[in-house]
């Protein structure tokens, strides 16, 4: 029989994963405007775009070379990171509430 403290995943250390997975590893914030570039890798645009103005722009994680034609708007991160974000609030906002009021919630659990 497996213990289910094995099988505990704690909620922070997921939240921070998911910020990494999300973070741009330019300006390691969060991803504004996520655009991948052909190798695959995904950066913000303004932080990708930087790298373009140089005259040979690299990727800066696989160093493959990289020109506008290579870059593409991924929408699809976008609404990872609005859902991320959105968690987030959310979370931010029941600590909170648990904080202030934690009977109340004790309540409702039992």
């Amino acid at each position: 029989m497996m213990n289910p403290s094995q099988n505990y995943i704690d909620p922070l250390t997921m939240i921070k994963d998911f910020q990494k997975m999300l973070s741009c590893t330019i300006c390691e914030k969060i991803m504004k405007e996520p655009t991948k570039i052909r190798c695959g890798h995904s950066f913000c645009k303004t932080c990708i775009e930087k790298i373009l103005q140089k005259k040979s722009a690299h990727c800066p994680i696989c160093k493959d070379s990289l020109n506008r034609s290579k870059i593409f708007k991924a929408d699809y991160f976008q609404d990872f990171i609005d859902k991320f974000n959105a968690i987030v609030a959310i979370i931010e906002i029941d600590s909170r509430l648990l904080s202030e009021y934690p009977t109340t919630f004790i309540a409702t659990i039992n």
